[in-house]
């Protein structure tokens, strides 16, 4: 087996089997022919990197699935704090930024964005749901005009999908504004101030 030095550049090293073998470490297969089997280890880089929990894609059942889990973190972590969550909390993500923040919608916001602050993996988890929200909101209107485009039979009907969709071939992208609201046991998620998706949806 070969590993490139780009490779190993990455946190992968490789011990060669003619340095094993010229070490001593001899293998025998059940045949008795010797084995030819290299040995691979990962630095403390490669270790880190495998460590890292897997990427979520960005659909609408995966924000879903945050949504449920970040759900019961906030019952939890509202109960030990003694917290009510009537009325509604509200957590606002700046599209800009990703930074999160609890509206002035009841008395106790400063104490809530605290106790959020000192929870770094439940914010994350915020910032993370409205990152994936994001992505799938723009999407849908590329994945429109993809579709159209293929669906066209002639020059005119593609001039008239191209005409349609000129804002996806443009390039440009709005930026949606996205909030979450806790109501004490679900999670919604509003875009621009309307609901977009809710865990009682499941």
């Amino acid at each position: 087996m070969n590993i490139s030095p780009v490779a190993q550049s990455y946190g992968v090293s490789q011990i060669s089997n003619a340095t094993r073998l010229a070490s001593g470490a001899k293998e025998a297969d059940a045949s008795g022919i010797q084995g030819t089997t290299d040995t691979v280890q990962l630095s403390t880089q490669g270790k880190t990197l495998a460590e890292l929990p897997p990427l979520l894609l960005p659909t609408r059942e995966n924000v879903q699935k945050l949504s449920k889990s970040l759900s019961t973190d906030l019952q939890n972590l509202f109960s030990a704090a003694g917290i009510n969550p009537k009325p509604d909390v509200q957590f606002d993500v700046n599209p800009y930024t990703g930074e999160v923040s609890v509206a002035n919608n009841r008395p106790d916001a400063q104490k809530i964005a605290g106790l959020i602050k000192s929870n770094p993996d439940i914010e994350m988890k915020i910032h993370n749901i409205a990152a994936l929200s994001s992505h799938v909101v723009a999407m849908g209107p590329a994945m429109e005009a993809d579709a159209a485009y293929r669906a066209a039979n002639s020059p005119e009907e593609i001039r008239n999908v191209v005409a349609k969709y000129s804002s996806v071939y443009s390039g440009y992208v709005k930026v949606t504004d996205f909030s979450l609201l806790f109501n004490g046991s679900d999670v919604q998620v509003n875009a621009d101030g309307a609901s977009w998706l809710s865990t009682k949806q499941a």
